[in-house]
């Protein structure tokens, strides 16, 4: 396997299996997750996703069988109705109290990722530094999304004021404080189209905040799907976009056209560097940028994404 892939791909998988529309039991997306990590594959992906619902449950079903290493965890926020924010606020601080309790033991289970949605008119207020303070004080990473759908003139105009307050905010604590993208799901209105996204890329990168992705990514490169009934994104090409508009001044119609490309044969994997067109980007500067920007990307699927992978001689 080229560095560059190595580099690439190295934990970017947040295991969802509970997620739609997979929608597996507990009990099934821990064992699939379980049995993962003892593949060769295990390097693909590095935390399992879970509702803040089913904490207690995830944690009393792992200490009945303990892993020889720690799970990691990211857990997802409760998502309310109060467009507003000031309910939000209140329901967010009380499930964080509640999984930062320090009666969890933290021998097998880490929390170390905590996803939360953002109501549009909460962003830009107080009530998103606070959830950030507590989240640093707790030494986990934090990525915010805005809880909109992209039919919504506020899922543009949200992203770009939570990108400045997480931009501002950015260097208080050790830990990452990001942007968290949703690029589909399964209806087409939860899809962000190429410029939407490329958009908020650009902007990110600017602005050196970390992204990291949900949804709609089961394939390395656009595909159809005819159940959803439109093209979803690609995560080869979604990652490649991101790391560009971190690593180099890129403009949007290039951003634009690394998301649409639909030819697996122009990401070119090379030893030292992942090529596109012009765009080079080196395995160290991959490996820079994954650590400081581009974080990883939710998946209900661990199959999919290797089998086409696999398929286009990846892997």
């Amino acid at each position: 396997m080229h560095e560059s892939t190595r580099e690439l791909l190295e934990g970017v998988i947040d295991y969802a299996g509970m997620f739609p529309p997979a929608s597996l039991s507990l009990t099934e997306a821990l064992h699939t997750y379980r049995a993962f990590s003892a593949t060769d594959h295990q390097w693909i992906s590095q935390r399992f996703v879970i509702g803040v619902q089913h904490f207690a449950t995830l944690y009393a079903s792992i200490m009945k069988s303990p892993p020889a290493t720690p799970i990691r965890c990211c857990v997802v926020a409760s998502k309310t109705a109060d467009a507003s924010g000031t309910e939000w606020v209140d329901h967010v601080k009380r499930d964080l109290d509640f999984i930062f309790d320090p009666a969890w033991a933290r021998d097998f289970l880490v929390v170390d990722t905590v996803e939360i949605a953002v109501p549009p008119l909460a962003v830009n207020t107080r009530s998103v530094v606070e959830l950030m303070e507590i989240l640093n004080l707790n030494e986990v990473d934090a990525f915010f999304e805005v809880n909109t759908l992209p039919t919504s003139g506020a899922w543009v105009d949200g992203n770009r004021r939570l990108l400045e307050q997480l931009a501002d905010y950015r260097g208080r604590g050790p830990h990452v404080t990001g942007l968290k993208l949703r690029c589909g799901g399964t209806i087409p209105t939860v899809f962000p189209t190429s410029r939407q996204l490329a958009r908020a890329l650009m902007e990110a990168g600017r602005r050196a905040v970390a992204v990291k992705f949900t949804a709609g990514l089961h394939h390395p490169f656009p595909t159809h799907d005819s159940t959803v009934g439109c093209f979803m994104h690609g995560f080869v090409n979604v990652m490649t976009a991101a790391l560009s508009a971190y690593i180099y001044p890129v403009d949007l119609d290039s951003l634009i056209a690394i998301l649409d490309d639909v030819n697996p044969e122009h990401f070119q994997f090379r030893a030292d560097a992942l090529r596109r067109e012009g765009v080079i980007l080196d395995a160290t500067q991959i490996k820079a940028a994954r650590t400081e920007f581009v974080r990883s990307f939710g998946s209900c699927s661990l199959d999919e994404p290797l089998a086409d992978l696999s398929q286009w001689a990846i892997l």
